[in-house]
């Protein structure tokens, strides 16, 4: 969180402490008090009228010079829970957690809690991870929400199901990679919900699953790397990318080029030229490209040559 905006929030919500009177004799004009309990009538009579919305909406923009200030922000509370039991109540989940989140913005500068907020925030956080278990954006936003409010039980909780969900993705690949369809888009994805505790400032888990991952991008390099054409090592050497094996990397390179130059003087030279380049030798790849192009075309020349003069002696013989 922006350390400005902390500032400002603090300093709000020591000026709701102090009491009213005070306050208005040191900051307020009569204007913003007039106006700020106005605004606090129509929250009042919007509340007493059952319009739970729009007395929320009122109350979340009293000014702090109204009379009635600190009883704007139990409105704000009360109103909140009423509206995030109400979504719940018809499965909005996410509408639930924002009403919950919102209110307990309000709540944790009052001492006693007098809702438990937090405990609604996060009673329906879990009960949107658990309906959507392998969304990864509803997991980040509940991990960045318990690890703000310092909730380290639920931070935990949310990192056992960020693994369980990676281990479930390693264990899918385990069943459907070959060499012909290796399905990188389930490490990644893997890889993905890892990075979820990066993105968020927690502290990573204990969990192995990252040195599992990274295990299993170095088991399928292997796999491709004792293969002995283009695609297949230029998948190993993506594979070790991933996992960080410049050793391996560099290994695979000096196989690509041994291969290359068998390939070179033959027909397959194409290949060779992109073994080449996966080698990082790009200056033999243009030079052997020049030569055997220039070899090509001295063939065809040669061949329309041969062809112009038998076409020449063809004529003669017939007299043409």
């Amino acid at each position: 969180m922006n350390p400005q905006r902390i500032t400002v929030t603090l300093l709000v919500a020591a000026l709701w402490l102090i009491p009213t009177a005070v306050r208005a004799d040191d900051v307020c004009e009569p204007g913003d008090r007039q106006a700020g309990n106005a605004q606090t009538s129509r929250a009042l009579a919007a509340e007493a009228a059952g319009n739970l919305r729009e007395a929320l909406q009122l109350a979340q923009i009293v000014n702090d010079c109204a009379d009635d200030y600190a009883g704007m922000r139990k409105l704000v509370m009360r109103a909140s829970q009423q509206l995030g039991r109400e979504a719940e109540a018809a499965g909005d989940l996410a509408a639930a957690f924002d009403f919950y989140a919102s209110g307990h913005a309000t709540e944790r500068y009052a001492d006693p809690k007098p809702y438990g907020l937090l405990d609604d925030a996060s009673r329906v956080a879990f009960a949107m991870i658990n309906a959507q278990p392998t969304d990864r954006a509803v997991a980040r936003q509940m991990l960045e929400f318990m690890n703000r409010e310092s909730q380290s039980d639920d931070v935990a909780r949310i990192q056992q199901h960020i693994h369980a969900q990676a281990r479930r993705l390693l264990a899918e690949e385990a069943i459907v990679f070959t060499v012909a369809t290796p399905h990188t888009e389930l490490l990644e994805e893997a890889e993905a919900w890892l990075q979820q505790e990066v993105l968020t400032g927690v502290p990573e888990s204990t969990e192995p699953t990252a040195a599992d991952l990274d295990k299993r991008w170095v088991a399928r390099g292997d796999a491709f790397a004792a293969l002995d054409y283009y695609t297949a090592l230029s998948n190993a050497i993506n594979y070790y990318g991933e996992a960080d094996q410049s050793d391996r990397q560099q290994a695979v390179q000096s196989k690509a080029r041994k291969i290359a130059d068998g390939l070179a003087n033959g027909n397959d030279w194409g290949e060779a030229v992109r073994l080449y380049d996966l080698a990082g030798d790009s200056e033999r790849a243009e030079a052997l490209t020049r030569s055997r192009e220039a070899s090509a075309a001295d063939v065809e020349a040669d061949r329309k040559a041969r062809f112009d003069q038998e076409q020449d002696d063809l004529e003669k013989e017939l007299g043409f």
